[in-house]
């Protein structure tokens, strides 16, 4: 389902397997190629023969261009790993990871009464078709580039016929609207209980703009309502911390013209999400990453994801927590104004 009133029509003839018209403006290009790539990663990871490690998002090769397809059924799923790996350390098996990890999160969300979905830069996500049977009644929003949008509706549509109905596209140009512009546009129900699912994202915008984002999902969503996000260590942002594939991913960013600006100290997460409006459900760092998602047949780990990122999982807090922890703060201090006076006298 589209939004109402955005015309993508544009979009909709353009060759999908040629990437995108020279004068399309540069942001949208560079969103759609990290789509693509993205989306591609995954698929090879499907071809993993231990189904412990391997990438269960089964639709990814189907949605991938022409000329990643072509890979996929030809180069030898070791060599590609090998090619990755010297040329993109960690990126194929965080890919994996992650993935297993926000499938599980979201199907648990599902099962305990998720009334929405919301997937911030939503690519080529295929959690909405890969997971229909258990979506009834759950309204899903993808937002992101309109270019990225045509895209992919044209390659699901000879894939599936059609677009499941509960599906909505929201577009979004990231540079000159923010989610509460589109959203609000939209179908959202802020009086529903949502989950929102923002991966590969954070570490490229400022503060002020993840402020803005926690900021609208904390005011406008029902309790209980949670999100799934992944952000890069303070460390690796400032240039202290380069483990294995660091300083190729950041020099990669940089010369695509988007360079890693946002981080956060581990232990300061809690507290930074806290002060948003959040509590925290789980915390994931690499090496919790590996050892649940990566762990072959054998008991080894299969490959490394990324040793800069986290991966967090928190809910809205609502208003009766925040009202009991402000009433046990005033209560602390006029304890401790309490214990002043006396020690004065």
């Amino acid at each position: 389902m589209e939004k109402p009133g955005t015309n993508l029509e544009k979009y909709e003839n353009k060759d999908v397997d040629k990437d995108v018209d020279k004068d399309k403006d540069k942001n949208e290009d560079k969103a759609i190629k990290s789509a693509n790539s993205c989306c591609f990663l995954r698929a090879m990871g499907t071809l993993e023969k231990d189904e412990l490690v391997r990438n269960p998002d089964y639709l990814s090769k189907d949605l991938t261009s022409l000329k990643f397809k072509l890979v996929y059924n030809i180069i030898p799923l070791n060599f590609f790993k090998s090619f990755v790996e010297k040329r993109f350390p960690t990126s194929y098996h965080h890919l994996i990871a992650r993935t297993k990890h926000v499938d599980k999160i979201f199907l648990e969300e599902i099962s305990n009464g998720v009334e929405q979905v919301v997937i911030l830069g939503a690519g080529y996500d295929s959690r909405a078709y890969r997971f229909s049977d258990r979506l009834s009644g759950i309204r899903l929003f993808e937002l992101d580039f309109p270019g990225t949008q045509a895209l992919k509706k044209k390659r699901l549509k000879k894939l599936l016929n059609k677009i499941p109905e509960n599906v909505v596209y929201v577009p979004i140009d990231f540079t000159t609207r923010t989610i509460e512009d589109v959203l609000k546009e939209s179908d959202y129900d802020a009086k529903k209980r949502t989950f929102f699912i923002w991966e590969g994202v954070s570490m490229y915008l400022t503060e002020t703009a993840i402020d803005l984002v926690l900021k609208f999902i904390s005011e406008n969503a029902a309790s209980n309502s949670s999100i799934v996000w992944d952000y890069a260590y303070k460390s690796f942002i400032d240039g202290e911390y380069m483990p294995k594939g660091g300083p190729e991913a950041a020099d990669h960013a940089k010369k695509n013209g988007e360079p890693y600006i946002f981080g956060v100290k581990r232990d300061e997460m809690a507290g930074f999400m806290k002060s948003r409006g959040f509590e925290m459900i789980s915390h994931l760092s690499p090496k919790d990453l590996e050892n649940l998602y990566l762990r072959r047949k054998d008991g080894k780990i299969d490959g490394n994801v990324h040793q800069y990122i986290n991966v967090v999982y928190a809910k809205v807090r609502n208003e009766d927590e925040i009202t009991s922890t402000n009433r046990h703060k005033d209560l602390e201090l006029d304890l401790f104004d309490l214990k002043t006076q006396k020690q004065k006298e």
